[in-house]
C-alpha cells in the first residue's frame, strides 16, 4: 500500500505529465479558461505516472539498464543492441543522436554500468523521480559551462558519461537522413576530448524511436520552430503508447554502439556515426 508521500509523488508526476499532454495539444489558453479539460488527459498521464514511479523505485533496487528495459516494456518496446561491446573502463564518453523522449531508456539499457552519469535539460518531471536524478547532469539555461566543468571532473574519475550533443530531438534515422543534425552538434566533445588525459568517446546512434504514424504528424503541424514540432509529436506518441501498448507491440528501438575514438573532431565523429547508419535500418 503507497504511504502520503508516495500518493503525493505520483499526484505530481501526474500533473506534470498532463502540463506537457496540454502543451503539446495545443491547449494551454483553452485551460486557462476551462481547467476542466485537464481531465482529458488523466488517463494517459496517470498510468505514465505509475510507470515513472516504479521505473525510480526499481533504479534503487535494480539499478538503471534493468529498469530502463522493464519501463520500455511497459511502452511497448524492446531494445536491440548491435555493433560493437559498450565500454566498461576509463574515463569515457558515450555520444548519441536524440530522435524522441523513448531513446534514453533504450540508452540506459545498453549502456547499463554503474556510475554512469546522464547529461539531461532541465525538467520538473525529471527533477520528480529522486533515484534517476541522482544520476542526471543537468544542463541549466544559463550557466551551462559549470556543468562542463562537472562532466570533466565526472571524466577524470575514470568515469562514465552519456550525452546528446543536439540539446533537441533529430530526426529518427530510420525515417530521415540524421547528417545535417549532426553538423549542428555542440562541440563540447572535442572540448572534453583536449580537456580529459586517455579519454575514449564512443558513437551511439539510436534509431526506431519514433513510430510511423508520429513521424510530422499533423496534430503537431500548428507549431511554427521545428524544434517545438519534434517535441510535440514525441509527447503525443508518449501518450500513445501509455494508452495502447497492451495492445499492440512495437519494433524494438535499435542502438548501434561504434568502436571508441581517440581522435576527436567533428569530421570524425560524423564518419563514425555514417558508418553505423547501415546497422540502424
Amino acid at each position: 500500500m503507497e504511504g502520503p508521500s508516495a500518493t503525493r509523488r505520483l499526484r505530481l508526476l501526474r500533473d506534470l505529465n498532463i502540463d506537457d499532454m496540454v502543451q503539446a495539444a495545443g491547449l494551454v489558453s483553452a485551460v486557462r479558461w476551462r481547467p476542466e479539460l485537464r481531465r482529458l488527459f488523466d488517463g494517459p498521464a496517470l498510468l505514465l505516472a505509475r510507470w515513472l514511479a516504479e521505473f525510480d523505485r526499481s533504479i534503487e533496487t535494480q539499478g538503471a539498464g534493468p529498469a530502463a528495459s522493464q519501463l520500455l516494456a511497459r511502452l511497448g518496446q524492446g531494445v536491440s543492441h548491435r555493433g560493437a561491446a559498450v565500454l566498461t573502463q576509463g574515463p569515457r564518453l558515450f555520444v548519441s543522436n536524440h530522435p524522441g523522449l523513448g531513446d534514453a531508456l533504450a540508452l540506459l539499457a545498453v549502456l547499463d554500468q554503474p556510475g554512469l552519469a546522464v547529461v539531461a535539460r532541465e525538467r520538473e518531471v525529471l527533477r520528480a523521480l529522486h533515484n534517476f536524478s541522482r544520476r542526471l547532469l543537468v544542463v541549466p539555461q544559463t550557466g551551462a559551462g559549470r556543468v562542463l566543468k562537472l562532466l570533466e571532473d565526472h571524466l577524470n574519475g575514470g568515469g562514465a558519461v552519456l550525452t546528446f550533443p543536439a540539446g533537441r530531438i533529430e530526426p529518427d534515422p530510420a525515417w530521415f537522413d540524421p547528417g545535417p543534425s549532426w553538423a549542428r552538434w555542440s562541440r563540447s566533445t572535442e572540448l572534453l576530448a583536449r580537456r580529459v588525459e586517455g579519454l575514449r568517446v564512443q558513437p551511439v546512434l539510436v534509431s526506431g524511436v519514433r513510430l510511423r504514424a508520429f513521424v510530422d504528424p499533423w496534430a503537431a503541424r500548428w507549431r511554427r520552430r521545428y524544434e517545438d514540432r519534434e517535441w510535440t509529436a514525441a509527447v503525443l506518441q508518449l501518450a500513445y503508447q501509455a494508452l495502447f501498448s497492451r495492445r499492440h507491440r512495437l519494433p524494438p528501438i535499435t542502438v548501434s554502439v561504434g568502436e571508441p575514438l581517440t581522435e576527436v573532431t567533428g569530421a570524425v565523429l560524423g564518419s563514425a556515426l555514417a558508418a553505423l547508419s547501415p546497422l540502424s535500418r
